[in-house]
């Protein structure tokens, strides 16, 4: 998306200045040749300028309009490359000199590091928030089992996660709406109460993930890997679920209400425990009633 944005801003900028210089042409031959169908016929050059710099005012008013945002957007994404450099020094610091991958969550210097952490989110682009979020798991800031960083409440959202390795993750309570995560592996990771509505999570490997009270109303999880997973209340609203791996997940009181199940690999004892299959279709294509 953020490669096609470019790509429009440059084409634009390409066809207002090929419209400029039409223009200046025009007004040229027109002079030059007294084109009749202009009804400046007679006209001195000084009427013709004039008339050149009146229609050339709404051209470049246009031009000047989009020159500038493009200079916006070189400064903002230029702010954003600065931040996340910025929060790369100072978390280093804090992991070589303050030994922040030994404190406790009560210390000082991890409710630093939680704080940096929050506010850098809010200020980077999809493969940036990538970038911070495997900084902090290979650091070991998020580990299930002793998760000094929390990310509960934290903005991912549309951020870029494709096939990336997450597991043991400690993600309960993330924003992770609209995340493009095919393929990722969260095998045994914790995403209670995260938000994972109108996610992207075709073949995500969520074998053993908790998932209790998750949102994922109208995600894709299509030929997605949930043996085991525990969905205990997760809301799956209008949600893919077609060629899933299901078998072993626990659905206990989970809204399924309109998702998609065909060809899903699961159990006739997993959807009676289901809250709600409302309108879903059903693993042989039939729909729910």
């Amino acid at each position: 998306m953020e490669k096609f944005s470019k790509f429009y801003q440059q084409k634009k900028k390409g066809i207002i200045t090929l419209l400029i210089a039409l223009f200046i042409l025009l007004v040229i031959l027109g002079y030059i040749f007294a084109w009749s169908w202009t009804g400046f016929i007679g006209k001195t050059l000084w009427d013709w300028l004039k008339l050149s710099g009146t229609l050339a005012i709404p051209v470049a008013a246009v031009w000047i309009t989009s020159r500038l945002n493009h200079d916006r957007e070189i400064a903002e994404e230029n702010q954003k490359a600065a931040s996340l450099q910025e929060y790369i020094n100072k978390m280093s610091d804090l992991l070589l000199d303050k030994k922040l991958r030994k404190s406790k969550k009560s210390n000082e210097v991890s409710i630093i590091a939680n704080a940096l952490t929050s506010a850098v989110f809010l200020n980077l682009n999809g493969k940036q928030k990538r970038i911070v979020l495997q900084f902090i798991y290979t650091s070991g800031l998020i580990d299930v089992d002793k998760s000094i960083i929390d990310l509960d409440g934290v903005n991912l959202r549309k951020a870029n996660l494709i096939r990336m390795p997450l597991r043991k993750a400690d993600l309960h309570g993330i924003n992770l709406r609209r995340a493009e995560m095919s393929g990722v592996r969260l095998r045994e990771s914790n995403l209670t109460k995260a938000n994972l509505s109108k996610t992207n999570l075709v073949n995500a490997h969520l074998i053993d993930t908790i998932l209790n009270d998750a949102d994922f109303t109208n995600a894709n999880l299509s030929d997605a890997k949930m043996k085991g997973a525990i969905l205990v209340d997760a809301r799956m609203m209008k949600a893919k679920l077609c060629n899933a791996k299901l078998r072993g997940a626990n659905f206990t009181g989970a809204n399924l209400t309109g998702a998609n199940l065909k060809d899903a690999v699961v159990t006739k004892k997993q959807l009676d425990s289901v809250k709600s299959l409302k309108g879903a279709i059903m693993p042989d294509g039939s729909k729910y009633s």
